[in-house]
């Protein structure tokens, strides 16, 4: 019994660290950007085949990095309704989507920047 509670004690603390780790991460809230809405008509790919981004019915385009394919894929698809928070172009229909959230089911992508050591991306 004491051989379990001692194997599970380093599991326990890498847990609250995680979740420390989480919470700073989020100290930006993306909500404060503007914010457009849209349905999605299709992805944008890069040239490996990276989703980088959607284009909206409406033609506006929403810009997300590459990193965040997976994410994009499984959050977002083709006829869903989505709600960008993001910076805006100021004369074309562009925007750089820093969390994208689907409006259905409330999957949403958030950018926290490439993922390193320290970080991972972060699908809520």
């Amino acid at each position: 019994m004491r051989h379990r509670k001692t194997a599970l004690l380093p599991a326990i603390a890498a847990l609250a660290l995680s979740a420390a780790s989480a919470a700073a991460q989020t100290a930006f809230d993306p909500a404060g950007l503007p914010e457009t809405r849209g349905t999605v008509r299709q992805y944008t790919l890069t040239p490996r085949g990276d989703i980088d981004g959607l284009i909206l019915t409406d033609g506006t385009e929403v810009k997300a990095p590459p990193h965040l394919s997976v994410q994009l894929a499984f959050a977002v698809r083709p006829g869903d309704a989505v709600t960008i928070h993001g910076l805006k172009a100021r004369a074309l229909p562009l925007v750089d989507g820093t969390m994208i959230r689907n409006d259905a089911t409330g999957a949403t992508v958030i950018d926290l920047g490439p993922p390193g050591r320290d970080r991972s991306e972060t699908t809520v």
